[in-house]
């Protein structure tokens, strides 16, 4: 505890005198107080009074105290262990239960001295404590750096992971920054023997083709110690119907074969192709044999135009964006380059467009003429009277002057697609668009998603603007610098989604064919892995064509192995909305319903869901990999049977230690009441004595 001062130590001094000078001119200048008889009452009254008045000037100098607090904060040891297939293939009854009782053992001896935090993982982490073995994909260095992102600025003391060490997804776990952070101490499950096995070790294809076309289908075949052993290869499809059959000689120990299958897309929708090996005497493993791929057949692919007045960044990331999505066929040319046809595109954007040197208004004519969807995308080289004359959505008056940094403030209404919170959350920390400067008027049916907020003003006026009719969809971007947009969605996250999401629901849009439904089910995609969840949405409209909700939707989901489920969907903004979350894999039908004005309308849209079963194409643990990770984190790899050595490891890792934070408090000393009451006490006694002795 330390004593502070606001002051220089010396004032403290100069309160001893005040409180000794008091005294004396009280009591011994004018010795009246008392009897002067009596001297010793004299002394004992200054005495008092020179220590409450020292005692009240020194607090009036605000001294303060400061006192250490310390607070120990105990290393953490995260238990996690893995929860897939290929551990509980391997591991018997008699196994699995030793190893609980080992692992719960360690636990409860290393509670004593460290916090202890529980998990399993498969292709992530996980709460769940108790092991069933379900997970069909692997990734430890997904769940290592998951451990960090729990515990940022916590006192990780290091990691017991009990795997066999096999992973299917995402990077090695030697790579991965986690292995540097804290010890690795790794319990090696599994076997590392190979065993006699015959599998599809990887199937090879492009799940989205396009109606007519041929396509290849890649299949590799792998044997383990199956020498001279003969196998049948089979590919059927959705009917049942055999479309390759060929028989494989298994001529050695450690057999690899590969076989291209040419398959004809005769239909659009989604297909599926079963592949299938004979069984072989002494296979250890049947479940591998068997395997599925779902390719989806499209009509045809919706070609993509953009034009620009010259080369811009903002060119660049809508096409990474849009060459993502395979239902797309993407151009970009320089509007002195274009001399073609618009009919072939189903979208026009328009960059930096009409301009003060390129009114393009051949192109602004054939494209409402042909009623194409149009993206504008305005910049500091567009011609905003031209651009005003070009469409009838969004008026700018403006005077000439330079534009404004605008950034994105969402429209809480806006309701011509849903768009996540955290996608919006992004969205509005992403750096300012340079917009026009000018007043904005739009029209009656055009629709907000993202104002401008200008400097410390919140505007109505629009950075993204949707319209539509029966016949035609336009687009705006009010602004210049998506660019920066994806940039800074990459700074803060490493990817690029909240950028790639929004764009690809307003490519999404605008491209979309014409339908004239006023009740519509939609889905994402067609092909799920059971690991996904899967989301449908609903749009219902009423007689203007405007986004209605009022009405009760239903959902009947059907499937070909026998599922039916009845669900009511939920009401998001303007649309609907129910995720279903993660179902088997097969083929399913989804058939929405509700009643509008009197009128019952339905909507259907199918899709299905592939299995996952890598976790059963490879079985032989990689202890090798859980000794160089346990190395190199400063940890230890054992075996489940020396599971319990790990006890005297982790106390003697000098690595894992705890931390002792050093909290100081500072406190006026004015606050502390029993000083007051000292000051009372001494001035109540004195003046008791006074009295009592008769003086004054």
């Amino acid at each position: 505890m330390n004593l502070l001062l606001s002051y220089p130590w010396w004032f403290v001094l100069f309160c001893l005198l005040l409180g000794l000078g008091y005294a004396y001119l009280l009591y011994f200048w004018r010795n009246t107080t008392v009897e002067k008889t009596d001297k010793k009452y004299n002394f004992l009254l200054a005495f008092l009074r020179f220590i409450a008045v020292s005692l009240i000037s020194f607090l009036l100098l605000s001294p303060l105290i400061k006192t250490k607090n310390s607070e120990i904060d105990k290393p953490i040891l995260i238990f996690a262990k893995d929860n897939t297939m290929s551990v509980g293939i391997k591991l018997s009854k008699e196994e699995k239960k030793a190893f609980e009782q080992d692992w719960n053992e360690l636990i409860s001896k290393l509670s004593k001295k460290y916090t202890i935090k529980k998990y399993n993982f498969s292709d992530h982490l996980n709460d769940i404590e108790t092991n069933n073995f379900s997970g069909k994909e692997t990734d430890i260095s997904t769940s290592l750096n998951e451990i960090i992102e729990r515990h940022a600025n916590q006192n990780i003391g290091g990691v017991v992971l009990a795997t066999d060490g096999i992973f299917n997804k995402g990077i090695s776990p030697l790579y991965t920054e986690s292995a540097k952070n804290f010890p690795i101490f790794s319990v090696a499950l599994g076997d590392t023997t190979v065993q006699k096995d015959l599998f599809l070790n990887g199937l090879a294809y492009s799940e989205v083709v396009y109606l007519g076309d041929q396509f290849n289908l890649n299949i590799n075949v792998r044997g383990n110690y199956l020498q001279n052993n003969t196998t049948l290869l089979q590919v059927t499809d959705q009917d049942g119907r055999l479309v390759y059959n060929t028989s494989i000689n298994i001529n050695s120990n450690d057999f690899i074969w590969t076989g291209n299958v040419v398959l004809n897309a005769n239909k659009s929708g989604v297909l599926r192709f079963d592949i299938k090996l004979k069984t072989v005497s002494g296979e250890t493993i049947l479940s591998n044999n068997n395997s599925a791929a779902y390719v989806e057949v499209l009509d045809a692919r919706q070609k993509i135009l953009m034009l620009f007045d010259a080369p811009h960044p903002d060119v660049k990331a809508l096409r990474y964006v849009i060459e993502q999505n395979k239902n797309y066929q993407f151009e970009a040319k320089l509007i002195q380059e274009f001399s073609g046809s618009l009919s072939d595109y189903g979208l026009i954007i328009l960059h930096g467009l009409p301009s003060k040197t390129n009114k393009i208004q051949s192109v602004l004519a054939e494209a409402n003429n042909l009623k194409k969807s149009v993206l504008f995308i305005l910049s500091g080289n567009t011609d905003v009277n031209a651009f005003n004359l070009a469409q009838k959505s969004l008026t700018i008056s403006t005077s000439g002057k330079s534009g404004n940094d605008a950034l994105a403030r969402f429209k809480p209404n806006f309701s011509k697609f849903i768009i996540a919170p955290e996608t919006v959350a992004q969205i509005e920390q992403f750096p300012p668009l340079l917009v026009p400067f000018g007043q904005y008027k739009m029209s009656a049916s055009a629709e907000i998603a993202f104002t401008q907020k200008i400097g410390n003003v919140m505007t109505e006026n629009p950075i993204l603007l949707l319209d539509q009719n029966l016949n035609q969809r336009l687009g705006i971007i009010a602004g210049e610098g998506i660019w920066r947009w994806r940039m800074e969605n990459y700074d803060q996250k490493e990817n690029t989604v909240a950028f790639d999401d929004l764009f690809g629901k307003i490519i999404q849009f605008l491209s979309v064919k014409g339908d004239n439904r006023k009740f519509k089910l939609k889905v994402n995609k067609r092909i799920f892995s059971e690991n996904e969840s899967i989301r449908l949405d609903a749009e219902l409209f009423n007689e203007s064509f405007q986004l209605i909700n009022n009405a009760a939707v239903s959902l009947n989901l059907s499937s070909n192995n026998g599922y039916k489920g009845k669900y009511l969907m939920e009401k998001v903004f303007n649309a609907y909305s129910l995720d279903v979350g993660q179902l088997a894999d097969g083929d399913y039908k989804a058939i929405a319903i509700t009643n509008s004005n009197g009128k019952s309308l339905q909507s259907e849209v199918r899709f299905s869901v592939k299995p996952i079963d890598i976790e059963t194409m490879r079985l032989q643990a990689d202890h090798g990999m859980l000794a160089n990770l346990a190395k190199i984190s400063g940890g230890k790899m054992v075996l489940p049977k020396q599971i319990n050595s790990l006890e005297n490891e982790i106390l003697n890792n000098k690595s894992i230690k705890p931390i002792v934070y050093d909290f100081y408090k500072t406190k006026s000393l004015i606050d502390l009441k029993w000083l007051f009451f000292i000051a009372i006490f001494c001035l109540g006694i004195e003046w008791f004595i006074r009295k009592y002795r008769g003086g004054f």
